[in-house]
């Protein structure tokens, strides 16, 4: 979901996490060879958990959230 410059990349449970749009497409890119509109329709969860481990490393500003109307039953 696009939020400005900065990409909504949802991950499990309702947590998800706001990073560059052009950080993310230099990575989608060089990873998937695919463009960033066609990844965000069609990526599963665990590459969330890529693009995460890469920001951390590589010590790119992102902002972990919780979508607080997130139905969790269990």
């Amino acid at each position: 979901m696009y939020v400005g410059n900065t990409i909504k990349v949802n991950r499990f449970n309702g947590e998800y996490f706001l990073i560059s749009q052009k950080w993310l497409m230099e990575v989608v890119w060089k990873k998937y060879n695919m463009p960033l509109q066609d990844f965000l329709l069609s990526y599963d969860k665990s590459d969330s958990d890529y693009i995460l481990s890469m920001a951390e490393r590589q010590s790119i500003d992102f902002q972990v959230a919780y979508d607080e109307d997130y139905l969790y039953i269990g």
